[in-house]
């Protein structure tokens, strides 16, 4: 009898991921786009929307959920990205991210610890990788269970600004980092001041 109920819950679970998993390809197919100037073209335009009452892990997760089968490869990417995310359209989170200027532009202890405690939680994949200079690489992306929560969070958007998030997404990932950390420290210059590579920017 418990073989069957655990059988039960197993198939009910991979039958919701995969109720998601659909629906996150007919959101990517809706929201698409296709030409690089009008994606870019957009991604300058500031709309004005704003929404209120979200959380610091509801940010992480919609801007995670907002192109699910790619990783934020990074930390300056995934600090970046979430900086210029809430300096636009979440200010209550900005506020609560605490940002402050550090080596390479903005920086969040309060974020870090967020995205780490996500991970305990089981929401969100952390994978790393070193090289011979002993560099560390982190890539984040959801969890099966992430992007179901994930998908909570985004529901709380309204529709041009679900579109809005996945285009700066899409936009801030081709950019790499040399391209993000210009158009960080063009618009915000007062959070360079104690960064080490203002004058290679």
């Amino acid at each position: 009898m418990r073989k069957n109920q655990v059988s039960t819950g197993e198939e009910t679970q991979r039958t919701a991921l995969q109720f998601f998993n659909n629906l996150l390809k007919k959101m990517r197919r809706k929201f698409q786009i296709s030409e690089k100037a009008s994606l870019f073209r957009k991604m300058k335009q500031d709309n004005g929307i704003t929404v209120e009452n979200l959380t610091i892990k509801d940010v992480i997760l919609i801007l995670l959920f907002a192109r699910p089968e790619r990783k934020i490869i990074g930390r300056l990417m995934f600090v970046k990205e979430t900086f210029l995310l809430t300096n636009r359209y979440f200010q209550n989170v900005f506020s609560e991210l605490s940002y402050f200027p550090s080596h390479y532009g903005p920086y969040s202890v309060v974020l870090i610890n967020s995205i780490e405690n996500l991970s305990k939680e089981g929401l969100i994949n952390i994978e790393q990788t070193g090289n011979q200079y002993g560099t560390t690489t982190y890539y984040f992306s959801l969890t099966d269970v992430g992007k179901i929560v994930a998908y909570e969070s985004f529901e709380k958007l309204p529709v041009l600004m679900k579109e809005t998030v996945i285009t700066k997404r899409t936009a801030w990932d081709r950019m790499g980092y040399s391209g993000i950390l210009r158009l960080v420290y063009s618009e915000y210059p007062e959070y360079t001041s104690a960064s080490k590579i203002a004058d290679k920017v």
